[in-house]
């Protein structure tokens, strides 16, 4: 029978993804809090009436499909020029 080998990680590397981690944790939270302050702008009127109409169809989901769908779209565009 063979034994599994304890590979342990240094402290130094646990220290940086503990890092990159929290800092990724504080991003996501600000994008939120920006998100939330636009749509609350938004809808109270600050903008122009004729940018209300895009609120009536938005949703956290539709936004994400929309950022997902722009990436792949910018993606395709890369690699169509590179051949």
């Amino acid at each position: 029978m063979y034994r599994s080998k304890i590979v342990t990680i240094p402290a130094r590397q646990q220290q940086n993804e503990a890092r990159r981690e929290a800092k990724a944790q504080v991003a996501a939270q600000l994008e939120n809090s920006i998100e939330h302050e636009l749509l609350e702008r938004l809808r109270s009127g600050t903008y122009d009436n004729h940018r209300t109409r895009y609120l009536e169809n938005y949703t956290p989901t539709t936004a994400r499909a929309i950022n997902e769908r722009s990436h792949l779209e910018l993606e395709y565009e890369r690699i169509s020029n590179e051949n």
